[in-house]
């Protein structure tokens, strides 16, 4: 990802509406408050950090919020939440077992998407799921540490789910 300055007009806008209503959402997250000077706040910060998110790096090019694509991160969410919770009992049943009996176990996943922002999001994806690490993201691999060898079954259909998911949210 080059980290530069814009000078056309055409670029200096490109994805910072994207990037400003995502930087909000974030802010919100986070304060946990729909008090309005909180608010306020969070939409001149994440102005600022938009600002200057969407000219010196090409990270948020062509990224726009239309309603297909916001439809998309709903879905991607609500799978992501499942997902968190078949892996969250998953492990329960690892913790509260009487005996430790784990085998971890590195794999490589390829993966089709091409542009960092996806693969970021894809890779954070996979690392917040609770028994699985990403060690690496290499051209298109992605080396992966899983807390057992039982869950490398999983691991490949749910990397291509989140796939799609992330793709037509972000892509």
């Amino acid at each position: 990802m080059s980290k530069r300055y814009r000078s056309d007009e055409k670029n200096e806008t490109n994805g910072f509406w994207g990037a400003w209503v995502t930087f909000f959402v974030i802010w919100m997250a986070v304060t946990a408050s729909t008090e309005l000077a909180r608010m306020a706040a969070g939409l001149i910060v994440s102005f600022g950090i938009a600002i200057l998110a969407s000219r010196m790096t090409d990270f948020w090019d062509g990224f726009s919020l239309k309603p297909r694509q916001l439809a998309a991160g709903l879905r991607y969410l609500a799978v992501f939440m499942r997902e968190i919770v078949k892996s969250n009992i998953s492990v329960m049943g690892y913790v509260y077992s009487p005996r430790v009996n784990i085998s971890p176990v590195t794999m490589h996943v390829s993966t089709r998407l091409a542009r960092p922002r996806e693969r970021l999001a894809l890779t954070n994806t996979l690392t917040l799921t609770p028994g699985s690490l990403v060690i690496d993201l290499e051209d298109e691999r992605i080396h992966l540490h899983l807390l057992d060898s039982a869950l490398v079954a999983g691991t490949e259909g749910s990397v291509r789910e989140f796939e799609t998911l992330v793709e037509n949210a972000i892509g």
